[in-house]
């Protein structure tokens, strides 16, 4: 019994003030509603909420959602994600069967005509292509300071967008 992580769906939704999930569970077995899935938020190992816990149901999906009181919206200023730990357990012990951490924004992207919205505000796409050259190698660097400097040369540059082909 384990968390599908390739599958496991959680989103933020600035209009709602919530974070929505939709975790999927792998398991053979015939009491397949006797195991719930947990989220909490944690910030820098500080927990932010509580555990909350959802039944995993016939489908073996647990789905809700999170509250969220005070948001702290991703911006292409602020670009905060929040982390969130993922468990599964049987219901009724508290010994973790499988665990995960994923994370997820508050944002809203939407479009009116022509125009492109990020939280509500006129949001001018200046994208750049990156193909990850890192001489001598031929493959993208993995040092994560000259990839960082890659992300700061092409802000520096005006462009709020890349597109990383070779990553």
């Amino acid at each position: 019994v384990h968390i599908d992580d390739q599958r496991t769906l959680v989103a933020g939704w600035r209009q709602r003030d919530r974070i929505d999930f939709d975790i999927p569970i792998v398991a053979d077995l015939p009491d397949r509603t006797k195991y719930e899935v947990g989220l909490r938020l944690i910030d820098n190992s500080q927990e932010l909420t509580t555990w909350h816990w959802s039944p995993v149901d016939s489908d073996l999906r647990a789905r809700g959602q999170i509250e969220l009181t005070k948001p702290r919206i991703w911006t292409p200023q602020d670009p905060y994600r929040y982390s969130i730990e993922v468990a599964l357990r049987r219901i009724g012990t508290t010994e973790l069967i499988d665990k995960l951490q994923v994370q997820a924004a508050i944002r809203t992207i939407t479009a009116e005509g022509d125009m492109l919205l990020l939280n509500g505000m006129p949001f001018v796409v200046r994208g750049v292509s990156n193909w990850g050259y890192a001489p001598p190698r031929l493959a993208p660097s993995i040092d994560k300071k000259w990839m960082r400097g890659e992300i700061e040369q092409a802000q520096s540059m005006g462009f709020n967008m890349i597109k990383f082909c070779l990553w």
